[in-house]
């Protein structure tokens, strides 16, 4: 395309620079899922039947190991309450009688099997307190206080993500009451094509971005690759941890992933201004000479400020920035354009 006047260059403010040659990687792109680490969460339940009788956490509360997410009643826990303050009466009164009969057999009066009964009584005793005792602890429930009250505390340091459970929630082992998880890693599970499964690796890095926003990216090593090609997709699954500081990330977030596979190689890159999309293809615009623009058709192959692509572009190669967007008015399907330019032809491919 031509510029009517080549002295609308300066007037619309043409600016151009010049495509360099810089190094860069091989990638591998993917569509990337964002999932929670599943070693890093919890599904809280209750280990003893209740009802949820008070929740101090909220959907969203940051908490750390031991802090008190629900308290349960439960008839269970009376009755190993009650076990337990039986037993404690049992070890006294088989602590006195072995004590008795110690003496008495001392005295050649109690014989060496009552003695021994006394001692297997005691043991006994102590031995359904020390269960009933583990009992309470397991269930976060304490020897004394409520009757039938325990609570259940977080066993991980996280973030409350999701808490079905309300007041008055009849609660098993068989119910959720919450999950929680520490949200600061997070899983990119990458949907590799079948074709390029063998260019992976584990250790390699894996990069995600959002498409509203590609400029803010996130990487973390690959930490596990799937064994087997999934029969609907024909991709293979590869799964990095990513540093999640901030919380930007979401579970079930899609995003485009890129695996880098290769070591830095001389590629051509221009700035990311000059590319610009026309319908399902992009292209740069290459200055042949004053107010002469040639739009060549390329591939976007990585992100950032400066992008490599492949194409008909070469080092060297003066390459609209800023003015660009009006060049593509002009070679946009049924656009009018904006009247500046002459177009000669549909541009290389």
């Amino acid at each position: 395309m031509r510029l009517r006047e080549p002295e609308l260059e300066q007037t619309v403010g043409i600016r151009t620079a010049p495509a360099r040659r810089v190094a860069a990687a091989s990638f591998v792109d993917c569509t990337a899922r964002i999932e929670f680490d599943a070693d890093r969460l919890a599904d809280i339940r209750a280990l003893v039947p209740g009802v949820v009788r008070r929740v101090p956490a909220q959907i969203g509360d940051r908490v750390e190991p031991g802090d008190p997410l629900f308290e349960l009643e439960s008839t269970d826990i009376g009755a190993i309450q009650a076990g337990l303050k039986t037993a404690r009466e049992r070890v006294r009164t088989a602590e006195a009688n072995r004590d008795r009969q110690l003496e008495l057999r001392e005295a050649d009066i109690a014989s060496a099997r009552q003695l021994e009964l006394a001692q297997q009584e005691l043991a006994t005793a102590k031995a359904e307190a020390r269960a009933a005792r583990a009992a309470l602890k397991m269930a976060g429930a304490g020897a004394s206080g409520s009757a039938g009250r325990y609570t259940i505390t977080a066993p991980i340091a996280g973030t409350i993500l999701r808490r079905p459970a309300v007041l008055g929630t009849i609660a098993g082992d068989d119910t959720s009451l919450a999950t929680l998880g520490d949200t600061s890693t997070m899983w990119a599970l990458c949907e590799v094509p079948e074709a390029f499964a063998d260019r992976i690796a584990l250790g390699q890095i894996l990069g995600v971005a959002a498409d509203a926003n590609p400029e803010a990216s996130f990487e973390g090593p690959i930490t596990w690759i799937a064994a087997e090609v999934d029969p609907q997709t024909r991709t293979v699954t590869a799964r990095a941890e990513v540093p999640n500081p901030d919380g930007v990330l979401r579970a079930n977030q899609f995003m485009r992933g890129q695996i880098t596979t290769s070591p830095s190689r001389a590629v051509v890159a221009v700035p990311r201004a000059a590319i610009q999309r026309v319908g399902p293809r992009e292209l740069v615009f290459v200055r042949t000479e004053v107010g002469v623009y040639e739009p060549r058709v390329v591939r976007r192959r990585s992100g950032g400020e400066t992008v490599e692509v492949e194409g008909r572009v070469a080092v060297g190669d003066e390459v609209v920035t800023t003015g660009a967007v009006l060049l593509r008015t002009e070679v946009m399907p049924g656009s009018i354009g904006a009247g500046c330019c002459e177009v000669e032809g549909p541009g290389g491919e």
